[in-house]
């Protein structure tokens, strides 16, 4: 050790000349120990600054009042928007992986999004001239039904594709599950066999499942039925449920199998239904704004005598009875398709 310290003292002793203490081992130690110190200060001293920064950050903003946040509270406060609200942000839960809170808010951005849009469509189709009272309503509830019916089918087409999908998580959840004889692992396995419409919800079933508590159980497969709303989505939980709690028994696989089986060709039926009447909705909802297309067509083509005829009670009411027999149409076709 004194030979090492001796070669210190020759490499470096020349930066130290004018210092009136000696390199020893103990100085060594010193020196090593002052400098961890400082950087340990030097670290502490940062890190709680950054501390108090993100929790400045986090309680700026908690505090802040969101705007949307606090339109959702005053509309919860009336019933019947309470109701439109609720049922939105069910649906809204097919594509969003935010809670039930979060999904009211978003709620709330679309029903404002959709009077907005409503307000739009309704200046769009008007007919030239002065409206009485009652037509300027009824062309109001007419902007109205086409953004229900369009956000309708917006969902619609959503829960369409995931019953689409429903036949594959029987087959595959079938054979895994007879082959691992428990269900949390047959579902963990096939998790990445899964279509991406069906998996987020999967997921939602395994980490449930997981925690093993019935009323939390019980709770989030309550909230899937609601959102997807089809017996076939009811059923399969029903299956997992039973599969979950009474492990492997045979009876269990042989109801998973015979149910499997009896719904595929049901599934699909009605996929088709969905999708052919949908075609037609789709459509007619574009009659209102070719109507507007024609009636400036004619106006060009023919001229005075048809901006006359556009302007009369009765070329307002050929508009307006055309308009009033399409949104009739669709109603027809949505009853038809969820009568089936």
């Amino acid at each position: 050790m004194s030979d090492y310290i001796e070669l210190l003292k020759d490499t470096y002793g020349g930066y130290f000349e004018g210092l009136s203490f000696n390199i020893t081992v103990i100085g060594l130690i010193g020196i090593l120990f002052l400098g961890a110190s400082i950087f340990f200060l030097i670290k502490v001293s940062y890190e709680k600054a950054m501390y108090k920064r993100n929790m400045m950050k986090y309680l700026i903003k908690k505090g802040k009042k969101s705007p949307v946040r606090e339109i959702t509270k005053l509309l919860m406060k009336n019933k019947f928007l309470r109701s439109i609200l609720s049922k939105i942000a069910i649906k809204i839960g097919m594509v969003s992986r935010y809670n039930y809170s979060k999904n009211l808010e978003i709620a709330t951005e679309l029903l404002l999004g959709a009077v907005v849009l409503s307000l739009m469509i309704m200046f769009s189709v008007l007919p030239a001239g002065n409206l009485l009272w009652y037509e300027l309503l009824i062309y109001i509830a007419i902007a109205v039904i086409v953004i229900v019916v369009a956000g309708y089918l917006f969902f619609a087409t959503l829960r369409t594709m995931f019953i689409g999908k429903l036949p594959d998580v029987y087959k595959i959840l079938d054979s895994r599950y007879i082959s691992k004889g428990n269900i949390l692992k047959a579902i963990d396995v096939s998790l990445d066999d899964f279509d991406r419409v069906i998996r987020k919800e999967m997921m939602k079933i395994y980490n449930v499942l997981k925690k093993n508590d019935m009323q939390e159980i019980e709770l989030a497969f309550k909230e899937m039925e609601l959102t997807y709303n089809t017996e076939y989505l009811t059923i399969l939980l029903s299956l997992i449920k039973q599969a979950h709690f009474k492990g492997g028994n045979d009876v269990i696989k042989q109801q998973f199998e015979t149910i499997t089986e009896e719904i595929l060709q049901e599934i699909e039926n009605q996929r088709d239904l969905s999708s052919t009447s949908r075609s037609y909705i789709m459509m007619a909802l574009f009659i209102p704004l070719v109507l507007k297309f024609i009636a400036k067509f004619n106006e060009t083509s023919i001229g005075a005598d048809a901006a006359d005829f556009y302007l009369s009670p009765a070329g307002k009411w050929v508009g307006l009875g055309t308009i009033l027999m399409t949104l009739g149409y669709i109603g027809l076709l949505l009853f038809l398709e969820r009568s089936v």
